[in-house]
């Protein structure tokens, strides 16, 4: 028995000791890690700079001393940020050389696969067509940041639609014929990817008549089984009339205003006052219909993005009539769920009495 057991021991020894060896030879043959990204000229400024920086300021924090590099770095003119751009190109020269390297020595890696080039999903249909308006803002766009280099794309944005809306129809007409040619373009397009689509799904006469006759059995049998599970279904549903009347009778006074209590919140939730309406919807519903007119093939959405455009380029003058209205849309709000509330009150204090009333005799 010893014997066994000290050959037994040996063999799990020599086991692991080539185990730890293919380790050994497999971490050698391994290939080196990916190389490591090439910094911009910021970063390089940052490290030579932020040490110094946090020894005169020690009380500030890291988040705080690192903001303060960026706008010492937005401060420094062009010759004084050359050095630093300077060693962001060697890093990059760097970087591009490694990287080769690499992809030489581990084709077909998982970093290699990550970094391909992902295709973009199939479209369901043709682009759509532009409106008048997305072509002045197109063609608008360049001019009026090279006008105001300190607008946001917000302040552009209100700004573009306020020319537009500036614009006469003899302005608005080249943009308006765009629009007709796109939108032919767009059922041309539409014409082809339909026949396509249709191509692609037809299917042979015979397999179709096969599909239909097995369709038709799969539809008999299920009506056999519903005629059986209906049968049943009637037994039960008798069965739990009679129990749930039953303990109908013997419920308590306290179950019944419970009963009652949610009887009202229900009648509540359903037959509610209509919630006002916002100072961006009272203008909405005002100017929806003449952008329609004015645009009929426009969808819902881009409709809408035309209004909330319209909405943020307006003054604050011109807003107020629609927060006017919309002050008088909460006020009746606000009275008729006062009304709702009392009727409701109302309504339950008398069921109560009555239920009192019947529950006395019974005592």
């Amino acid at each position: 028995m010893e014997e066994q057991y000290e050959d037994s021991f040996k063999e799990r020894t020599l086991k692991a000791a080539h185990k730890v060896e293919d380790e050994l030879d497999n971490n050698q043959t391994q290939t080196v890690q990916p190389p490591k990204r090439n910094w911009p000229a910021f970063f390089f400024f940052q490290r030579e700079q932020l040490p110094k920086y946090k020894e005169q300021n020690p009380n500030l924090s890291h988040r705080e001393c690192v903001k303060k590099m960026g706008e010492m770095w937005r401060g420094l003119s062009e010759t004084e940020k050359q050095p630093y751009i300077d060693q962001e190109k060697q890093d990059k020269a760097r970087y591009l050389k490694e990287k080769e390297l690499y992809m030489q020595e581990n084709k077909g890696s998982i970093w290699d696969k990550s970094k391909q080039v992902r295709t973009r999903k199939q479209r369901k249909g043709p682009i759509r067509a532009w409106p008048p308006f997305f072509y002045f803002h197109k063609q608008r766009r360049g001019e009026i940041k090279e006008e105001n280099p300190t607008l946001n794309h917000r302040e552009i944005v209100a700004k573009l639609g306020a020319e537009w809306r500036a614009l006469s129809d003899e302005q608005k007409k080249p943009f308006v014929e765009l629009s007709k040619q796109d939108e032919l373009r767009y059922e041309r397009e539409k014409e082809g990817f339909d026949t396509k689509e249709t191509s692609s799904e037809t299917i042979p006469s015979s397999m179709q008549s096969k599909i239909n006759l097995r369709n038709d059995q799969e539809d008999n049998q299920d009506l056999s089984e519903c005629a059986g599970e209906e049968d049943k279904e009637d037994e039960s549903r008798s069965k739990e009339v009679s129990q749930t009347s039953e303990k109908k009778s013997e419920l308590p006074l306290a179950q019944d205003s419970t009963r009652c209590d949610k009887d009202r919140v229900q009648r509540r939730s359903k037959s509610g006052p209509k919630k006002p309406m916002s100072p961006f919807f009272q203008f909405s519903k005002s100017r929806r219909e003449q952008l329609k007119q004015q645009n009929p093939d426009l969808s819902i959405k881009e409709v809408t993005m035309l209004l909330a455009q319209e909405w943020r380029a307006l003054t604050p003058e011109a807003k107020s009539q629609f927060e006017e209205l919309a002050a008088k849309d909460k006020e009746r709000y606000e009275r008729e769920k006062k009304e709702l509330n009392q009727s409701e009150t109302s309504e339950g204090e008398a069921q109560k009495s009555l239920l009192q009333k019947k529950a006395k005799p019974m005592q």
